[in-house]
């Protein structure tokens, strides 16, 4: 007996016995030292942003743990490792610690985020053991895999993917867009926050953390949405919604210079910028994306009033057409919208000011695309003229409006002068000047989005059916863009 008490005592005073246990106790008890005890890499390197997520992470699961809620978007590069540690190692440290918790990893399709999961299951299948656990037999090794003996799991989707009847104590979001061209679509883009609010945000668990990290692509992206959402003043705002810590981490910065040489030296961001060109390394490598072009008409200036204090008796209102009727324009990939916008100026002394007091935007077959012309008409009531534009390819565009709207409304036909940018130049001042007053909506957002992309954007109905409505009217002591007939 005395010899077995020694020889378990030599065992717990082993050197290489008392370093392990100490390893395993502190990667238990720190996210950052469970990345040490097993890396991505060997000899892996620390740069600013590991160390940083690697916070963020933790206080999200210590939240979790204390019956709270945590949310957070951690904007980091491309190629810079944020999946190595928020979705390979994150998720699997938080279920060692909480076993009977749930995670959902999302990202842009099944395959990727079935890539993430496998990966994070084979590092748990080298350190269950350590803590006790071993992972259930007889699952699926990528969509759900849990501990065995315990009621949590691991679960894996795609962004808008069936997650029905799965729950999350732990929501991890892991690059949201593909690549560049699901980003400048705004149909994705739309279907991709849909799916977080209808899909992934009603999991959660009444105590529950929620963390996207991704490389910025859009100022609309879910970044860009849910900074809106918590931003007072912008027409997205909204009280209710939850408080997201954001973490931005350019690929430059003034003070601390590039983000990661101790992997990539300055020559190759240097490349990858003009690899990219400005646009794409604002958003994705700056992590602050900007509309493509020049901003020429400054829909960030506009002002926001609410219906009390609106001027609807000094305001002559017009509703301006710009219809989708081509083939071409309503089978293409991304197909354009009708949009009708109803808009006035005030004219005070020798300045304009431009009044958008609604906005009616669809992609509608031809019987629905009717009878919206005719409600609005019906709204509007028989003192907002009708303007419609004409051209080459909507010679008809007028009649057709007419025969919707019957005796509701006078129509009258705006044929255009110049290309695009010279009509929408008649509105360029009265942006930049900030004189320009919009009713709060929920059409606001796509509206201010599509204005500051023009003219480089997927789209520009909106910004035609203003021009339609007001062009004439502010550029009356001007060169005019339209002609009203």
């Amino acid at each position: 007996m005395a010899t077995t008490n020694m020889a378990e005592l030599a065992r717990v005073v082993d050197p290489v016995e008392v370093k392990r246990e100490l390893v395993r106790r502190r990667a238990l008890e720190s996210f950052r030292s469970f990345v040490s005890a097993f890396p991505p890499a060997p000899n892996y390197l620390w740069p600013r942003h590991a160390v940083g997520l690697c916070g963020v992470l933790q206080e999200a699961t210590n939240a979790v743990e204390a019956g709270a809620c945590a949310y957070a978007c951690v904007c980091i590069p491309q190629r810079h490792g944020k999946s190595d540690i928020a979705s390979r190692r994150w998720p699997l440290w938080h279920r060692i610690r909480n076993p009977e918790h749930d995670v959902i990893m999302a990202s842009y399709n099944y395959q990727m985020a079935s890539e993430l999961s496998w990966d994070a299951r084979s590092l748990a299948e080298q350190v269950a053991s350590m803590y006790g656990l071993e992972l259930a037999r007889g699952r699926s090794a990528l969509a759900s895999w849990r501990w065995q003996g315990h009621r949590g799991a691991l679960h894996a989707t795609g962004i808008g993917g069936t997650i029905v009847g799965r729950g999350a104590h732990v929501l991890v979001i892991d690059d949201y867009f593909k690549n560049r061209e699901e980003a400048e679509s705004e149909v994705i883009r739309d279907k991709t926050w849909h799916s977080l609010q209808s899909d992934l945000l009603t999991r959660l668990a009444p105590a529950h953390a929620v963390v996207v990290v991704a490389q910025r692509w859009h100022e609309d992206d879910i970044v860009g949405r849910i900074i809106a959402r918590n931003t007072p003043g912008h027409p997205s705002y909204d009280k209710d919604f939850p408080k997201f810590r954001i973490v931005r981490y350019p690929a430059w910065d003034p003070v601390q210079g590039w983000l990661f040489t101790e992997r990539y030296p300055v020559s190759w961001y240097e490349a990858q910028r003009a690899f990219m060109g400005s646009y794409a390394w604002a958003a994705q490598a700056m992590q602050d994306p900007a509309p493509r072009e020049g901003r020429l008409l400054r829909a960030d200036l506009v002002q926001y009033v609410d219906p009390a204090d609106w001027p609807w008796d000094k305001v002559t209102w017009r509703r301006g057409w710009d219809l989708a009727r081509t083939r071409k324009q309503r089978t293409k990939d991304d197909p354009d919208f009708t949009v009708g916008t109803k808009a006035g100026v005030l004219r005070e002394g020798r300045t304009d000011s431009a009044w958008v007091a609604d906005v009616r935007r669809g992609r509608w077959g031809t019987l629905d695309r009717d009878r919206r012309i005719r409600s609005t008409a019906e709204e509007d009531g028989n003192l907002v003229n009708v303007r419609v534009e004409v051209g080459p390819d909507s010679k008809d565009a007028v009649q057709y409006v007419r025969n919707a709207v019957g005796s509701l409304a006078i129509v009258r036909a705006v044929l255009p002068v110049g290309d695009k940018v010279v009509r929408a130049q008649r509105l360029e001042s009265t942006f930049e000047g900030g004189r320009v007053y919009v009713m709060r909506a929920p059409w606001n957002d796509a509206w201010v989005s599509e204005f500051l992309s023009f003219p480089g954007g997927r789209h520009d109905d909106q910004v035609d059916s203003l021009v339609v409505a007001v062009g004439k009217d502010l550029s009356a002591r001007a060169s005019s863009g339209a002609v009203v007939l």
